[in-house]
C-alpha cells in the first residue's frame, strides 16, 4: 500500500519548490512519513533537518512525522540540524518537540523496555515516556513495541475530495507499485531456485570433498605404512599382484569418475530441464497476462467505440429534429470517384471532403495565364468517394419513419450526368440504393406495429422526357396506350393535379396496390427498365427523362381509429450537361435541351423561395408543379447533391454544390396527415352511398386525387 512508501531522500537533491511539492503530494496521498531509510537508519525528517528544509520539515511534523525519533547511531533530527549549522532549525525541532509532547513532571513507573508512567502538572493526565528514546505518549506502550510499531504516524485516508491531479499521481504509483510487485514475485522466484540448485551444489561440493578426504585418508595411511615397513612392501612388490591391483584401482576409479559423470550429466539434465520448465511456465504467464489486458483493452476500446456511435447517432438525431423543426431542406454531398475512363486519362482530383465540409478547387487558363478558384461549402453531411451506400442511407432511414406516421417526404437527387445520381437511388443488386433500402426498412417497420395499426402500400412512377409526363407502371394490354416503349411518341401524356389537402398527384396515372417489399421492389425494377435511357460521352448509359416514385402508405389505428396517409416521393433527375462534352445530337440533343429547362425551371423556383420572393413559378414546368410540395410546400425533404472528384468537371462541380447551398436555406412546413374515426366512417358512407346512386363528387377531385388523399382510399 502506499502508506509504507517512505518520501524519498532523492526529494531533497532536486530544487526546493519542486522537493516541497513531491513531498506534499506523496504525504498528503498517505505515504509514511517515518519509515526509516536501511543504510543509515534515518528518516525524511532528519535529511530535512540535515539540509535545512524548514518547509518539508514542518510539512513531515504536521503528517505525524515525530522530532524526537532517533537514527541508528542515536541522533535526532534536532542534532542533525545543529550539527550542520541550522541552529535556527534545530530550535524550532527542540520547541515542536517539547510543545507536542507536555511537561514530565511526576515520574511514577518505569519498565524494563525505557518506558516509565508520567503524570502532566498541568492537566495531571497520566502519560507514559520513554527515557531512552525520549518519546511520550498518551496510550500505555506495549513492553516489546516501540513509537514506530504504535502507529501514531497513520495517517487517515484521503476524503472523498481528493483532486484529480492527486488521484492521477495514486493511479500510477499503484500501477507502478504492482509492476514492481511482479517483477519483484518473479526475482524472488529465480533466487529461491536459485538458493535451492545452489544447496544442492554444496551438498555435492561436500560430499565429495568427503570422499576426496577420505582417499587422502587412505592414501596416507598406506604411505604410513610403508615407511614403517619397506622390506615387507618390497617383498610384496610381486609384478602380478602388482599388476592386478592396479587394474583393480583403475577400474574402481573408471567406475567412480563413470559414476560421477553420470551423476553430473544427471544433474544438469535435470537443472536444464527444471529452468527451461520454468523459463516457458513464465512465458505462458507473461502471455496469457499480456492477453488478458489486450483484451480489457479491446473490450474496453470497443466500449467506447459503441458509446461514441451512440452519442454520434444521437447527436445525429437531435440535429435532424431541430432542422426538422425549423422546416429546412437537409442537404447531403456525396463524391462520386475517379472513374476507370478518369484514371485511364490520368485526371487528377478537384474536390476534398473534411467533416461535413467540401472544397472544390478550379483550375482554369485563359490569355492571362492559369487560375486558380478554390471554395468551401457545408453541408449537413458530406460523403467522400470512399464512403458506401448504407452510409447515405443512414440519414434516410428516418423518413420512412416519417411517412408511416403520415407526413410527405421527398428524397431527390440532383447533380451533373454521370455524377452517380441513379446509382446512389437505385443502386445495384450488389450495393442497392435508397430505394431498396426504404422498401426493406418500410416493411420491417410495418411488421413491427401490426398488432396496432393496418397498413395499405400504393404505388406509382412516371418520367418526364421531352417535357412530357409518362406512366412507367401502365401495362401493354391498357387501353390508355398503344405502346409503352421507352422512347416512343404515343404514350398517353398525364397532368400534374393537387387535391384539397396541397398534395401532388398525377392525373389518371397507374397506382398499384403493394403487399411485400419483394413486389414492390420488382414493380420499380420494372419501370426503370421502360426509362428512357442513351449512351452519351460521359455516360454509357445515361438517364434521358427526369424519375419520379411515389409510394403511398395509409394506416389505420386499431385503437383509436386514427386515419394517417403519408408519402414518400423518390426523384432521379437527370444530370445537367453541356452539349460539347456530351456530344449529344439529334434525339439526344433534344432530350438534353429539354433536361436542361426542366433544372432550369428549379432552379428558378429555388431562387425565388430562397429569397422570400411573393410569386414562386412553380407553373412554368411540369417538374416543379411535381415537386412543389417537396419544395416549399409541406413536405421533409432530403436533397442528395452527386458531384464528381474529376478536375475536369469542377465548374459543373461549383454550379451543382451551389445549387445545393440555395436549397438549403428554403424551409418547408412539414405537416401530418391523419383523420379522426368519426371522419374515415364518414367518408367511406359518403363513398359508399354515392357508388350505389352513381352519383359524382360536387368537387373538382379526380378519383386519382382521392386516392391521395389523407386517409381515404379509393377501393
Amino acid at each position: 500500500m502506499i502508506s509504507q512508501v517512505q518520501v524519498p531522500v532523492s526529494v531533497f537533491q532536486i530544487p526546493y519548490q519542486r522537493a516541497t511539492e513531491i513531498a506534499k503530494l506523496l504525504l498528503s496521498s498517505g505515504a509514511n512519513p517515518e519509515i526509516i531509510e536501511y543504510k543509515a537508519g534515518c528518516s525524511a525528517l532528519h535529511y530535512a533537518a540535515a539540509e535545512n528544509n524548514q518547509q518539508i520539515c514542518k510539512l513531515l511534523i504536521q503528517h505525524g512525522a515525530n522530532p524526537g525519533l532517533r537514527c541508528s547511531q542515536g541522533f535526532s533530527p534536532e542534532a542533525y540540524a545543529r550539527a550542520s549549522g541550522h541552529n535556527e532549525l534545530a530550535d524550532l525541532l527542540h520547541r515542536i518537540q517539547h510543545h507536542r509532547y507536555p511537561g514530565q513532571k511526576k515520574r511514577t513507573q518505569q519498565n524494563d523496555q525505557g518506558w516509565c508512567k508520567m503524570q502532566d502538572a498541568t492537566t495531571q493526565r497520566c502519560f507514559y515516556y520513554n527515557r531512552l528514546t525520549k518519546e511520550s505518549t498518551w496510550d500505555r506502550p506495549a513492553v516489546m513495541s516501540t513509537h514506530i510499531d504504535a502507529a501514531p504516524h497513520a495517517l487517515p485516508r484521503k476524503s472523498s475530495s481528493t483532486s484529480d491531479a492527486d488521484k492521477e499521481a495514486r493511479f500510477k504509483a499503484e500501477s507502478e507499485r504492482e509492476a514492481l510487485q511482479r517483477q519483484l514475485m518473479i526475482v524472488q522466484k529465480r533466487l529461491y531456485k536459485a538458493q535451492i540448485r545452489a544447496d544442492q551444489e554444496s551438498k555435492q561440493a561436500a560430499q565429495m570433498a568427503r570422499v576426496a578426504q577420505e582417499a587422502d585418508a587412505r592414501f596416507a595411511q598406506e604411505l604410513a605404512a610403508l615407511k614403517a615397513n619397506p622390506s615387507a612392501a618390497l617383498n610384496e612388490s610381486d609384478p602380478d599382484a602388482l599388476q592386478a591391483h592396479l587394474a583393480r584401482l583403475t577400474a574402481q576409479f573408471e567406475a567412480a569418475k563413470q559414476q560421477e559423470l553420470d551423476r553430473l550429466r544427471e544433474s544438469y539434465e535435470r537443472q536444464r530441464e527444471e529452468e527451461r520448465n520454468d523459463l516457458e511456465r513464465q512465458r505462458h504467464e507473461e502471455r496469457e497476462r499480456y492477453h488478458q489486458e489486450l483484451e480489457i483493452r479491446m473490450q474496453e476500446m470497443q466500449r467506447l467505440e459503441h458509446q461514441l456511435a451512440r452519442e454520434v447517432k444521437e447527436k445525429r438525431r437531435y440535429y435532424n429534429e431541430v432542422e426538422d423543426l425549423k422546416g429546412s431542406i437537409r442537404v447531403c454531398a456525396r463524391v462520386r470517384p475517379l472513374c476507370a475512363e478518369d484514371q485511364r486519362q490520368g485526371l487528377s482530383e478537384a474536390v476534398e471532403v473534411f467533416g461535413n465540409n467540401i472544397k472544390v478547387t478550379h483550375e482554369r487558363k485563359d490569355k492571362s495565364g492559369s487560375k486558380s478558384t478554390s471554395k468551401t461549402w457545408t453541408f449537413d453531411k458530406a460523403l467522400g468517394p470512399q464512403r458506401t451506400q448504407n452510409d447515405v442511407f443512414e440519414d434516410t432511414e428516418r423518413l420512412v419513419q416519417s411517412a408511416l406516421d403520415g407526413y410527405n417526404v421527398c428524397i431527390f437527387a440532383y447533380g451533373q450526368t454521370g455524377a452517380g445520381k441513379t446509382f446512389t437511388m437505385t443502386g445495384t443488386p450488389e450495393h442497392p440504393g435508397i430505394l431498396p433500402r426504404a422498401a426493406s426498412t418500410l416493411f420491417a417497420t410495418m411488421q413491427t406495429q401490426r398488432e396496432l395499426m393496418d397498413f395499405t402500400v400504393e404505388l406509382y412512377m412516371c418520367e418526364l422526357h421531352l417535357d412530357t409526363l409518362v406512366d412507367l407502371l401502365q401495362e401493354p394490354s391498357s387501353p390508355r396506350s398503344e405502346d409503352i416503349a421507352p422512347n416512343s411518341s404515343r404514350r398517353k401524356a398525364l397532368a400534374v393535379k393537387k387535391d384539397q389537402f396541397g398534395v401532388v398527384y398525377v392525373e389518371n396515372i397507374t397506382i398499384v396496390p403493394i403487399e411485400s417489399e419483394a413486389e414492390l421492389i420488382n414493380r420499380v425494377r420494372v419501370g426503370v427498365a421502360r426509362r428512357a435511357t442513351d449512351s452519351t460521352r460521359m455516360n454509357d448509359l445515361s438517364s434521358r427523362s427526369h424519375l419520379i416514385i411515389s409510394i403511398t402508405v395509409k394506416g389505420e389505428s386499431k385503437v383509436s381509429g386514427e386515419v394517417t396517409s403519408g408519402k414518400m416521393t423518390l426523384v432521379d433527375l437527370a444530370g445537367s450537361e453541356r452539349a460539347e462534352k456530351s456530344g449529344a445530337v439529334g434525339q439526344t440533343f433534344k432530350e438534353a435541351t429539354s433536361i436542361n429547362k426542366a433544372l432550369s425551371a428549379l432552379g428558378e423556383v429555388i431562387n425565388a423561395l430562397s429569397t422570400n420572393a411573393k410569386h414562386i413559378p412553380y407553373r412554368n414546368n411540369p417538374l416543379t408543379q411535381l415537386m412543389s410540395d417537396s419544395i416549399g410546400g409541406n413536405a421533409k425533404t432530403l436533397m442528395i447533391v452527386n458531384v464528381s472528384a474529376a478536375a475536369s468537371n469542377a465548374a459543373e462541380t461549383m454550379a451543382s454544390l451551389n445549387f445545393a447551398a440555395r436549397c438549403k436555406s428554403i424551409k418547408n412546413a412539414a405537416t401530418k396527415g391523419f383523420e379522426t374515426r368519426e371522419l374515415a366512417l364518414l367518408r367511406k358512407e359518403i363513398a359508399k352511398l354515392r357508388a350505389a346512386n352513381k352519383v359524382t363528387p360536387p368537387t373538382k377531385v379526380s378519383q386519382g386525387a382521392l386516392a391521395h388523399s389523407r386517409g381515404l382510399a379509393v377501393k
